[in-house]
C-alpha cells in the first residue's frame, strides 16, 4: 500500500465517496465550482480596471470641455482682431486721436460707430463692442449693454501683448454669464492707437458642452477659481447664477486636478468628478458622474450572474449526462450481481453497446450463462 492510500481512503469515507454515484456528483460539483471561483476572482481583479475606465472617461470629458472653451475664446479673439485690423477702425481712431474737429471728427466717430455695430452683428455672441483710445478712454460704443467694459490703464498691456482676457462674470442686466475680451488697434506703422473690446456671452460655451459624451446622468461645466459656475451642459441660466461648489470641495478639485474625486454637490448628490484647467479662458472645466450611476455601470459590465447561471446549467447537464451514460448501466450491473449472489441465475442484461460498460455487461451475461450451465450439469450428475 502506498503512502497516500490510507489517507485517501479515510478522506473518501469521510466524504462518502464510496459509490460511483457520489464520485460523479462530487466531480460535477468540482467542475462547476472551479470555473465559478475563477470567474469571481476575475471579477474582483476587474474592479480596478473598471475604476480606471471611469477615471479615463471623466478625464477625457473634462479635457475636451477645457479644449472647447479655449478654442471658443480663440475664435472670438479672431473675430475681434478682424474688426480691429480694419482700416476703418484704425484710421478713424487715429484721426480722433489727432484731435479731429468739427465735421471731420463727427464723420470719423459716425463711421466708427457704424462699423462696430455691423461687426457686432457678425460676431457670434458679442453683446456689445467698445473702441477705446491709447489711454483707455472710451471713444465709440456699439448698441447693447456696455457696462463693465472700461479698459483704463489695462490698455498699456496691449503695447507688448496681443489680447486682454477679463474675468468671466455674471451680467445681471443680460441675465447670463459674459467675458470681456480686448485686442489692440494699431496704425499702419504698427503703433498702438487704441483697443477694441467686446462683451461676449458664454451661452455658446454651454451649448458646446452639451455635445460632450456625458451620458443621461453626467454633467460638465466651467467655473471660476472661486467656484462660480458660468457655463454648463445642463441647467438654466438662473440655476447657474446660484450654483457654487463648497470651499473644501473646490480646494480638493484644484489641488488634485486631473484626478477623479468623490464629493457631494450643493444639491447633496454624491458624484465622481475631475477638473481640468482651461488656460486661455482662465476657467476650470469639471466633468461629473453620479456615484450611483457609475456603480450601476460597473455592475452591468462585470456582473457574474449570467456566467454563474451558465455554469450551474452546464454542471446539471454534465451530471445528467453522466447519470444516463454511466450511472444507469452500472446500477443495473450492481442490481443484477446482487440477484445472482442470491441464487437467481435467470438474470440477463441488455447489451451495453460499445465501450467498457458494454464489455463488462457482455462478460457478466457470459458468466451467468456459464453458471446456469454448471448448475444444470451438477443437477444431471446428482440425478445420475
Amino acid at each position: 500500500m502506498g503512502v497516500w492510500d490510507e489517507p485517501l481512503a479515510r478522506a473518501k469515507r469521510a466524504l462518502r465517496l464510496d459509490s460511483v454515484r457520489s464520485k460523479v456528483v462530487a466531480l460535477a460539483a468540482v467542475a462547476m465550482l472551479l470555473p465559478l471561483l475563477a470567474t469571481l476572482l476575475s471579477t474582483r481583479r476587474a474592479e480596478s480596471p473598471l475604476s480606471d475606465s471611469v477615471t479615463h472617461e471623466l478625464g477625457d470629458v473634462s479635457a475636451e470641455a477645457a479644449r472647447l472653451a479655449d478654442a471658443w475664446v480663440d475664435e472670438r479673439l479672431a473675430d475681434l482682431r478682424a474688426t480691429a485690423n480694419s482700416y476703418v477702425v484704425s484710421e478713424n481712431l487715429a484721426r480722433l486721436g489727432r484731435g479731429g474737429q468739427g465735421g471731420q471728427g463727427g464723420q470719423a466717430l459716425t463711421r466708427l460707430r457704424e462699423h462696430i455695430n455691423a461687426a457686432r452683428e457678425r460676431c457670434a455672441g458679442c453683446e456689445a463692442l467698445v473702441v477705446a483710445d491709447a489711454r483707455g478712454h472710451t471713444v465709440a460704443a456699439s448698441a447693447g449693454r456696455t457696462g463693465g467694459m472700461l479698459l483704463g490703464d489695462r490698455v498699456n498691456s496691449l503695447r507688448a501683448g496681443d489680447a486682454i482676457l477679463g474675468e468671466p462674470a455674471w451680467d445681471a442686466g443680460l441675465g447670463r454669464p459674459v467675458v470681456v475680451l480686448a485686442v489692440p488697434v494699431r496704425d499702419a506703422d504698427g503703433r498702438l492707437v487704441g483697443a477694441l473690446s467686446g462683451k461676449v456671452s458664454l451661452r455658446a460655451v454651454g451649448e458646446l458642452l452639451q455635445r460632450l459624451p456625458l451620458g443621461p446622468q453626467g454633467d460638465a461645466y466651467l467655473m471660476t477659481d472661486q467656484g462660480k459656475v458660468v457655463a454648463a451642459a445642463r441647467g438654466s441660466a438662473a440655476e447657474l447664477m446660484h450654483t457654487r461648489l463648497s470651499k473644501p470641495t473646490l480646494e480638493s478639485l484644484f489641488e488634485k486636478a486631473d484626478t477623479v474625486l468623490t464629493y457631494r454637490r450643493a444639491d447633496g448628490l454624491e458624484v465622481l468628478g475631475t477638473l481640468r484647467r482651461a488656460s486661455r479662458l482662465r476657467l476650470a472645466a469639471v466633468a461629473e458622474l453620479p456615484r450611483a450611476e457609475a456603480g450601476r455601470a460597473s455592475t452591468s459590465r462585470t456582473g457574474p450572474g449570467p456566467i454563474v447561471a451558465a455554469l450551474v446549467v452546464g454542471a446539471a447537464m454534465l451530471a445528467g449526462g453522466l447519470g444516463v451514460l454511466v450511472l444507469r448501466p452500472i446500477g443495473r450491473l450492481a442490481e443484477a450481481a446482487a440477484r445472482v449472489a442470491g441464487g437467481d441465475l435467470t438474470v440477463e442484461l441488455p447489451p451495453g453497446g460499445p465501450g467498457e460498460i458494454g464489455y463488462v455487461t457482455q462478460v457478466f451475461n457470459s458468466m451467468v450463462v456459464r453458471l446456469r450451465e454448471r448448475e444444470a450439469q451438477g443437477e444431471l450428475e446428482r440425478l445420475s
